[in-house]
């Protein structure tokens, strides 16, 4: 029998199981997620288990090369300027020249540059390197309208993973009323001194406990949904008008 008969013939027994094993030092270890891996080439082998048995049928041998998308970074990135040093977050594999710390106002820029590439790659799967650019800026031009006694009248909430404020329990049902839902940037989120000052009107949207943040874009979705839904969908359409809310019944119909 040759190899690749037997080959097809154990993956048609339906008692076999697969394990992944690979080399690390002298010994081989089971893997089961290539995540969990350093990126690298490494030797790697395939079991194919008798479920029964628990007998090895066949293994084979490969080498396996484990490549990463690189972390994206943000262009055009803008921090408020609050007397600390602000940095871009450089992501594993990347290498830089130009400005990622400062800490003064004004515009800053660096070159970025795959280091390694035949194990890292950009986020659309090139390679060259690329220009970002990054502001600090004041108070004023970031957050004009809620700095530290401003708009108290408003009825502001502030978003922040500090919060002990489930988003859902608050009450937003009153149409005649304007509400706000102030959010900030994934890494850094609102300026600590604003949450200090407003915490009773301060929100969090539950995560699991390992989560650092969530998708800025998600999370307000995830509040306007609720607001949105409280105030009963107040001047939305609740049924498809365009094409009239029996559409999907009546279309064969008028398509005749």
């Amino acid at each position: 029998m040759t190899l690749s008969e037997e080959y097809v013939e154990v993956l048609n027994l339906e008692n076999i199981s697969v394990k992944y094993e690979i080399l690390n030092g002298e010994n081989y270890v089971e893997i089961s997620d290539s995540d969990a891996i350093e990126v690298g080439s490494y030797k790697f082998r395939v079991l194919f288990i008798n479920k029964t048995t628990s007998e090895v049928n066949m293994t084979k041998e490969a080498t396996l090369t484990i490549t990463r998308a690189v972390k994206f970074i943000i262009n055009g990135a803008v921090f408020v300027f609050d007397g600390t040093e602000q940095s871009i977050e450089i992501p594993k594999g990347v290498t830089t020249a130009g400005t990622i710390k400062a800490t003064e106002i004004g515009n800053y820029s660096f070159v970025a540059n795959i280091e390694d590439k035949a194990h890292y790659m950009w986020p659309d799967g090139t390679y060259e390197s690329k220009k970002f650019d990054w502001h600090i800026v004041g108070k004023s031009v970031n957050v004009p309208n809620f700095s530290v006694g401003e708009n108290k009248d408003k009825n502001i909430y502030y978003v922040t993973r500090y919060s002990k404020n489930i988003y859902s329990k608050n009450d937003y049902s009153d149409i005649t009323e304007d509400i706000y839902f102030m959010f900030g940037r994934e890494s850094t989120g609102i300026p600590h001194e604003i949450l200090k000052e407003n915490y009773e009107k301060t929100i969090r949207i539950p995560m699991v406990p390992s989560a650092r943040s969530l998708n800025l874009s998600n999370c307000v979705a995830i509040i306007a949904s609720e607001a949105l839904k409280q105030r009963n969908f107040y001047s939305l359409s609740t049924r498809e008008v365009i094409k009239g809310e029996d559409f999907l019944f009546t279309e064969e119909t008028k398509n005749d």
